[in-house]
């Protein structure tokens, strides 16, 4: 290997100990003799990866019924209820104890924005459209009923051919398409946050596809996961770096029902 390579000086290339992809390649260019080099480069880990559901909001208190009849409807523009509000208080104030951080990420989508922003009134999140809800298209704007009355050659055939998390509904996307999404997320922080205390503020069903991603978890157990044990409204969870590997701490911990069992007692 040619020690003049032009795009990367090899002596300042440093391997951390602290590592969540061992051997990822890397292809560099040297442009005087137009060969492509391959290089192990690894990324260190963030220290602290805290992940929020948004709070209470217009689309989790209607049915899917209502939701598909309401032409004005909009997954990505439903805002926080009024009790959405006070789970979002509540929420910023026990992170606020606990946490120091030094980066804020945040789904785009309003109810996720509302959220942060009760939280930390004076910090503005970097807005990420990887952490959006998983999109489920076709789903978003029919029941059931009406998609196996309108598309029976379609949908439902496929979902059972094709299994529930490589199921991509019409004009959606799959879990397996939401995996992607955040594994590539995650690959940014580790390069642009290594030791960092980060906060992300998403969505639902995202929640599940981290513990796929850091628990090794196969398709069928991620949508089991959520379907089981679904992520409270404005609630936390926090994985800390362990040796190479991202480490479950907290789970979907909801500080507003904390605070009510206090108002109770």
């Amino acid at each position: 290997m040619e020690n003049n390579a032009s795009l990367v000086d090899l002596q300042d290339v440093r391997v951390p100990k602290n590592l969540y992809f061992p051997e990822l390649p890397c292809k560099i260019l040297n442009q005087s003799s137009r060969k492509v080099f391959i290089m192990n480069r690894a990324f260190p880990l963030p220290k602290t990866l805290v992940l929020v559901r948004h709070a209470e909001a217009e689309n989790n208190v209607l049915s899917r019924k209502d939701r598909t009849r309401d032409e004005g409807f909009s997954t990505h523009n439903c805002h926080l209820t009024k009790r959405g509000k006070e789970q979002a208080a509540a929420l910023g104030m026990w992170l606020r104890k606990h946490f120091t951080f030094d980066r804020y990420y945040s789904s785009y989508y309003v109810r996720a924005l509302e959220t942060f922003r009760m939280a930390y009134p004076n910090i503005e999140p970097i807005k990420d459209a990887r952490l959006i809800e998983l999109r489920r298209g076709i789903e978003d704007l029919m029941t059931d009923k009406e998609i196996d009355k309108h598309l029976p050659w379609s949908e439902k055939s496929r979902k059972q051919r094709e299994g529930r998390f490589h199921f991509k509904p019409l004009n959606g996307e799959s879990w397996a398409d939401g995996e992607m999404r955040l594994r590539n997320f995650f690959l940014t922080l580790q390069i642009e946050c290594p030791g960092e205390h980060v906060v992300v503020f998403g969505h639902g069903k995202t929640l599940p596809v981290w513990g796929k991603i850091f628990g090794n978890w196969d398709g069928e157990e991620t949508v089991n996961a959520y379907e089981r044990y679904p992520t409270e409204n404005a609630s936390v969870t926090v994985y800390r770096a362990e040796g190479k590997r991202m480490v479950l701490d907290i789970s979907n911990f909801a500080p507003w029902k904390e605070r009510q069992k206090k108002k109770k007692g």
